[in-house]
């Protein structure tokens, strides 16, 4: 589960955004959701391609039987997905971000469900899809959303308000992920400090100590609630992806790797040389410790560790 400064998108960006959201969710936990979805993807290319040839004879009506019947069983499990993710994100809300008030969940299928079946929607939409040369109708059209009782829309959000309900959001899927599957995915925060301010910098980091969840976070600065702690620079993992060669090179050459005790960060002393020979420093950059710090929460002593 990753966290980064665009991850706002996932509430006040494009609808396909959140509908990956939920269709990444559903694949690790509901094995017989990516079937279901391929048929779906299949039979939604075939509908589109007939209806940019203006096709329309049985192959029409047996596509669209197809597509009905996988777009069902696609919005059945989207739906129960949504409805186990409302409460979770309640209490992950009321942690991160109480002044929105009490917030539900609300999934739109992409067509009016509770007047039609996907079928009739099919049926009813041919005239308009043949003119447009596309399917308008079904659940790849689908969104879902947010809604707070004490914030007016999702385009009254700030964006400080926006990220904590994106990360909201992507932690109570982990937690059902955890709770489903048994395991913990790796929770990765990217640039924390970034639209929010201290004291809800406090709350995510809270939250995150009471999980079992191994947690990474980077940043070009350190949040407050880490100062006084011991962050220890942790150099074995990063080894483990140099070659031995070429460390041993670097130290005869003078370009050791070295920890500045200002900003916890890997350097070499000729990095323009290092980078050009694909040295060890390089892949250390190229995992995202250089030029930032990174901490890790260890799960079973619960402390703060460098990483």
């Amino acid at each position: 589960v990753t966290v980064e400064p665009g991850s706002h998108a996932l509430i006040v960006g494009s609808n396909d955004i959140r509908r990956r959201f939920i269709d990444w969710g559903l694949f690790h936990v509901e094995p017989g959701f990516l079937p279901v979805w391929r048929r779906y993807a299949r039979a939604l290319k075939q509908r589109n391609a007939l209806l940019k040839r203006r096709t329309l004879d049985s192959q029409m009506d047996a596509w669209e039987v197809e597509l009905s019947q996988a777009g069902e069983a696609i919005t059945q499990q989207r739906q129960s997905y949504i409805e186990a993710l409302q409460p979770r994100l309640a209490v992950l809300v009321d942690a991160l971000l109480p002044a929105a008030g009490d917030c539900s969940l609300a999934y739109q299928p992409g067509w009016r469900q509770d007047e039609l079946s996907l079928a009739d929607a099919l049926l009813l939409a041919r005239d308009r899809d043949l003119a447009a040369g596309f399917t308008s109708v079904g659940p790849h059209r689908a969104d879902w959303r947010i809604d707070y009782s004490g914030i007016p829309g999702r385009s009254a959000l700030s964006r400080g308000q926006a990220k904590l309900s994106a990360m909201a959001t992507l932690l109570a899927q982990a937690e059902h992920h955890a709770a489903t599957r048994g395991d913990w995915p790796i929770v990765a925060l990217d640039d924390l400090a970034s639209e929010l301010d201290a004291a809800h910098q406090r709350r995510v980091l809270q939250r995150l100590e009471a999980t079992p969840a191994q947690v990474f976070i980077t940043g070009t600065e350190r949040p407050a609630r880490l100062a006084g702690t011991c962050i220890e620079i942790v150099r074995r993992a990063l080894d483990a992806f140099a070659d031995p060669q070429e460390v041993d090179e670097q130290q005869d050459a003078g370009r050791q790797p070295r920890q500045d005790d200002d900003q916890e960060c890997f350097h070499s002393e000729d990095s323009s040389a290092a980078i050009s020979r694909g040295s060890a420093v390089e892949r250390k950059s190229a995992f995202g410790i250089v030029p930032k710090w990174g901490i890790a929460i260890d799960p079973s002593s619960r402390d703060f560790c460098g990483a």
